[in-house]
């Protein structure tokens, strides 16, 4: 979020550079949503599929993930940059929209494997329900992040032109941005680096 504001600060003083930081700034609309849609996958596959990712523990195949999307979201930050392409728009509305199904469904299925007790028990493993809370707090980030350009940009065609890019389109990917903090900021509250999240040191005590 902060390398977005830095590349923005930077065209107002460097107007002739604006479709390089254009490229920079295009990058995160379709990378991050691919990117987490990976990471997604992977817990999925450790979870419900635990002897499938064991053979699969070597990076390679995580490698070969990263490649892919890296080479979709350099095309279409290229093209977004150099514009002029009929429809371009609707490529991010497809996008976005595929990705935030599938991490839904991804999640969703996590917590459902998760939420299963085994043979004879009753009650969650503690360690099962510390995940539980782990990936509904995901899942809860993902669609507080992602629904408003879900919702609205599929019907971008029956806004009035002004609305859409003065209004909707800004206020969605402010939504989109914060995933680049909530979700860092959920990572360190687990392991217990930031001492305002961290149940055994609180900033206000």
């Amino acid at each position: 979020y902060l390398n977005t504001v830095y590349l923005i600060f930077l065209s107002l003083l460097y107007p002739a550079n604006v479709m390089v930081l254009s490229l920079l700034l295009t990058r995160t609309d379709m990378g991050g949503p691919l990117f987490l849609s990976c990471i997604c996958l992977d817990r999925y596959v450790a979870v419900l599929h635990p002897i499938t990712f064991t053979g699969l523990k070597d990076h390679k195949y995580r490698a070969a993930c990263s490649v892919v999307v890296m080479a979709i979201t350099v095309l279409y930050a290229t093209g977004k940059a150099i514009g002029g392409i009929p429809n371009f728009d609707k490529i991010f509305t497809f996008g976005i929209l595929t990705a935030f199904m599938f991490m839904v469904f991804c999640n969703i299925s996590i917590l459902w494997a998760l939420k299963r007790s085994g043979p004879g028990k009753d009650e969650m493993h503690p360690m099962k329900k510390k995940a539980f809370k782990i990936v509904l707090s995901i899942l809860a980030i993902i669609v507080f992040n992602y629904l408003p350009p879900v919702t609205l940009f599929p019907f971008q065609q029956y806004y009035h032109t002004y609305l859409f890019k003065c209004y909707i389109h800004p206020i969605s990917f402010s939504f989109v941005n914060l995933s680049s903090s909530t979700q860092p900021l959920l990572y360190l509250s687990r392991v217990e680096k930031v001492p305002c999240l961290s149940s055994s040191k609180m900033c206000c005590s």
